[in-house]
């Protein structure tokens, strides 16, 4: 090998490991080295940096899938979900807020900057925790959400003011425009942090991680207020076949827990409310091909006129699959899977996909 080869290779490798050490030391919006091991990665959570106003959350992957592309997919679909869920209630926090203080701002201009901030939330880290275990961490920029509202707040009210004032010299009128501008977007400004702090409490309570007792079931029935009301368990075809001690210890899909024998293992199939009756049967009496979801909230686009063709996810560990939404209102719209799927269950949330765009989610009813 030649000198100059010999001094090409040196120079490449230096540039190499400066690059990886580079890498190695990144930092990330805190300014704070990132560190996987920390908090992020072993808990499920989400965190607002108040002097940056950034929001973070923990997307975890679906062990249901098998591919290893598809199963790091998951895991940024669920941050994404999990964004907006935020954003959603951050709007109607925020419309709430701006109603109560009188201020005409426009809750479809609150609404289309919240896709964009949906939109353009970004994964800024991935790791793999074990196998078949990814999580991805994504970050929103709060800013951007509510600079968009303020610039076509300050559009609008300049157009009021001039219509109001249209004898007005042109130098008196400017001046009042950016007198009441500014002291208008000061009030908006004051609002910013109890909305954003309102929603994080909100989302923080959704979490269920205050259930100390070793299962729902325990928790529940320790509670003064609940009463558990034992009954039969049922086959499909109505005949009895054991007793329960309360439908609020089981799920739709549940397979171990039933303590009932057969000659196939038996599932929930449903709950029986008006009788107080577990009914199970085999696997195959779970399948189901179509279901209603009500209280739709649409994310990513206006609510469509005519079905179309989506990806719609039933429960946290189940892949999307492929089925039509046909609207039957604006907020409620019929589904037909393309498969059969399993324990398509009452109360459970639907979220609706194009690729990694999240259309929208409402409840199975």
């Amino acid at each position: 090998m030649n000198r100059s080869k010999v001094i090409s290779l040196f120079v490449v490798t230096v540039f190499a490991f400066s690059l990886a050490l580079g890498c190695a030391q990144k930092k990330d919006h805190w300014g704070q080295k990132f560190d996987i091991n920390k908090k992020w990665w072993k808990k499920e959570g989400q965190s607002w940096d108040r002097k940056n106003n950034i929001f973070m959350t923990v997307g975890y992957s679906n062990p249901d899938w098998i591919d290893e592309f598809d199963l790091r997919r998951s895991a940024d679909l669920d941050a994404r979900a999990q964004v907006a869920a935020f954003m959603r209630s951050l709007v109607d926090n925020y419309m709430e807020e701006v109603r109560g203080r009188r201020f005409a701002v426009s809750e479809s201009v609150v609404k289309a900057s919240s896709r964009e901030t949906v939109v353009g939330s970004v994964i800024v880290a991935r790791h793999k925790i074990k196998k078949k275990e990814y999580r991805s961490l994504i970050k929103v920029d709060l800013n951007y959400f509510f600079d968009q509202i303020y610039d076509q707040y300050v559009e609008d009210t300049a157009r009021r003011i001039r219509r109001r004032n249209a004898r007005m010299p042109r130098e008196e009128l400017d001046q009042l425009i950016k007198d009441e501008v500014a002291a208008a977007l000061d009030e908006l400004r004051a609002a910013e942090m109890p909305v954003i702090e309102k929603t994080f409490k909100e989302r923080e309570s959704q979490e269920l991680c205050f259930v100390r007792h070793p299962s729902y079931k325990d928790f529940l029935s320790k509670r003064a207020e609940f009463h558990s009301r034992p009954g039969p368990i049922v086959n499909t075809g109505g005949e009895t076949i054991g007793h329960h001690q309360g439908l609020h210890a089981y799920t739709v899909g549940q397979r171990k827990g039933i303590g009932i024998p057969g000659p196939v293992p038996y599932y929930v199939i449903r709950f029986d409310k008006e009788q107080n009756r577990l009914v199970i049967g085999s696997k195959s009496e779970l399948a189901a091909t179509e279901c209603i979801v009500t209280h739709i909230n649409w994310i990513e686009t206006e609510p469509p006129d005519k079905p179309i063709s989506v990806q719609t996810r039933i429960r946290y560990r189940y892949r999307e699959a492929q089925s039509v939404l046909t609207p039957i209102d604006r907020y409620t719209a019929a589904v037909r899977f393309s498969k059969a799927q399993y324990a398509i269950t009452p109360g459970q949330a639907a979220v609706f996909y194009q690729g990694e765009q999240v259309l929208g989610g409402g409840w199975i009813a």
